[in-house]
């Protein structure tokens, strides 16, 4: 860890390597025509597919929410 190794902490347990979530390489939101809501592509680190998920608006709000707070910002 004081090599700059990426590691994270879940609950009382320091998680390294392969147990930590595959880092996000990018990221693409496109509003729903249908539906009140966005999907969400999230390319991820060793897959070849990007992971696609539908969020509500509400849902969208509270992940912002979250990123913007744990960025540390507003």
């Amino acid at each position: 860890m004081d090599a700059g190794a990426p590691w994270d902490l879940q609950g009382r347990s320091v998680v390294m390597d392969q147990d930590l979530a595959p880092a996000v390489e990018g990221w693409q939101a496109e509003p729903s025509a249908g539906a009140d809501g966005l999907t969400l592509s999230l390319e991820v680190a060793g897959r070849a597919e990007a992971v696609r998920v539908f969020l509500r608006q509400s849902e969208a709000r509270a992940l912002a929410a979250f990123i913007t707070a744990a960025n540390g910002e507003g």
